[in-house]
């Protein structure tokens, strides 16, 4: 059955130079091949910023915004002493400064005028915990599904870097604090999206845990490989994959 499905991406996916990259582009293009009607909103961060127009061959509308999520030693000062709330339907989400980089006003008013100019859709997909805000926000203006496409536990990244002995005190004690902020917006976002597409078992595991309702898969990422024999080797070869 075909859907009506509006795609939010934390960046623009082409060309894909990371694993997050690889998922999400791969995740567009397997979407439109299925034959959905897929429309396409992406922040356009300074730090990743590219030329929206590649979008235009993957999806039939597209819109894309410039953000600008630099860290900033005052504001993350701030934000680790006192969360920034975000309202949901008048339900807060207290975020840590690690996603509400990425919420902005002015992301947030285009894509309610791209919604009310493109839409209605029968599924938004969030890529990214740092989008699963704006999806949320939609349901007001636009009654749909809203889907998580979870790529990893995102506090526990901010712990694993906490527990570097080779940073120093005070970076650590940062990471501390992050993680526990990002956990407690991770599970209450969780508990209010309608399913979850997890990157690995492990994951799920995890969110399952947060009592949360919402319908609990694993995706596992893939990439389309080139069809046909490949040069042959003259001599013993060893392939190898690296990940950093």
């Amino acid at each position: 059955m075909q859907r009506r499905v509006l795609i939010i991406l934390p960046r623009i996916p082409f060309p894909a130079r990371d694993g997050a990259e690889v998922v999400m582009s791969e995740t567009l293009i397997a979407m439109a091949a299925a034959g959905h009607s897929v429309d396409v909103f992406a922040l356009n961060p300074l730090k990743s910023r590219r030329a929206p127009d590649v979008l235009a061959a993957f999806c039939r509308n597209f819109a894309a915004v410039d953000i600008d999520t630099s860290v900033h030693a005052a504001q993350l000062a701030v934000k680790l002493v006192v969360h920034q709330q975000f309202n949901v339907d008048e339900t807060p989400l207290y975020a840590s400064y690690w996603v509400s980089r990425f919420i902005q006003d002015n992301a947030l008013h285009a894509l309610r005028d791209f919604v009310q100019a493109n839409g209605p859709y029968d599924v938004i997909h969030c890529e990214t915990l740092f989008t699963v805000y704006y999806g949320l926000t939609l349901r007001s203006i636009s009654p749909c599904a809203v889907v998580y496409r979870s790529h990893n536990v995102e506090w526990r990244i901010q712990q694993t870097l906490a527990r570097e002995s080779h940073l120093g005190y005070a970076r650590r004690i940062v990471h501390w604090r992050l993680a526990a902020q990002t956990e407690r917006y991770e599970r209450r976002a969780s508990c209010m999206v309608d399913a979850i597409a997890c990157i690995s078992q492990v994951d799920a595991l995890w969110y399952t845990q947060t009592g949360t309702k919402a319908l609990i898969t694993t995706v596992e990422p893939g990439v389309r490989c080139a069809i046909g024999p490949g040069p042959k080797a003259t001599e013993p070869t060893i392939g190898y994959m690296a990940i950093s």
